[in-house]
């Protein structure tokens, strides 16, 4: 890396604020900004508009990943079939300490599903549950993991997140102002168009 750290706490506090603005960007806002406004929910080619992104979003997130996650293919070719073939014990205990993660990584897959969340709420409140279960579903993922395959990380402290508390509060609070600045500024036209575009098709039908 480029950067120089003091700790590794400091290390994955960079690592953090660089992965979740990265991550924020290209989940909610990009989808927001390349997806016409009349493909809002699903006119014309269905697999283009908005909505049905994002739950193709959520749904990824929580079969894909999870499984990929579960499965750790590169884990098993370490411990099954290179760590059998090493020349010493210690490259073979090497192979078997399990597949490395960074915290940072962590915290923002799950600040990802829950900014995704608070951004389209105003039009998808479906988001909620799929955010929960969601973030249900990654707990129970990274716990096995935790426990089970993930190679023992470096003592970070608490100078990552210093809590639960102050992450959820990080993280809801930048998501909310986002969140709420887009409804202030496009909740009305959004609503006022989405009415007319729903009795411009009512007419386009009547009239074939």
């Amino acid at each position: 890396m480029c950067e120089s750290h003091r700790s590794e706490s400091s290390r994955q506090s960079s690592l953090y604020y660089k992965i979740a603005l990265f991550r924020w960007v290209t989940s909610a806002v990009v989808i927001f900004i390349i997806t016409p406004f009349t493909a809002t929910l699903g006119t014309g080619d269905i697999q283009a508009a908005l909505i049905p992104q994002v739950t193709t979003l959520f749904f990824s997130d929580m079969i894909l990943t999870n499984i990929l996650a579960l499965a750790d293919p590169a884990g098993h070719l370490m411990r099954h079939f290179l760590a059998p073939r090493a020349k010493t014990q210690d490259a073979m205990n090497i192979l078997f300490q399990g597949s490395q993660y960074e915290l940072a990584e962590r915290y923002t897959d799950m600040t990802k599903i829950l900014f995704l969340n608070l951004f389209y709420c105003s039009i998808f409140p479906s988001s909620f549950f799929l955010c929960a279960i969601s973030l249900c579903l990654k707990y129970l993922v990274d716990r096995f993991n935790l426990m089970r395959t993930w190679k023992k990380a470096p003592h970070t402290g608490n100078h990552l997140l210093p809590s639960w508390p102050s992450f959820l509060a990080t993280t809801g609070a930048a998501s909310h102002l986002i969140a709420y600045a887009r409804m202030i500024l496009l909740i009305r036209h959004m609503w006022a168009l989405l009415h007319y575009l729903r009795t411009w098709e009512i007419k386009i039908i009547l009239q074939m």
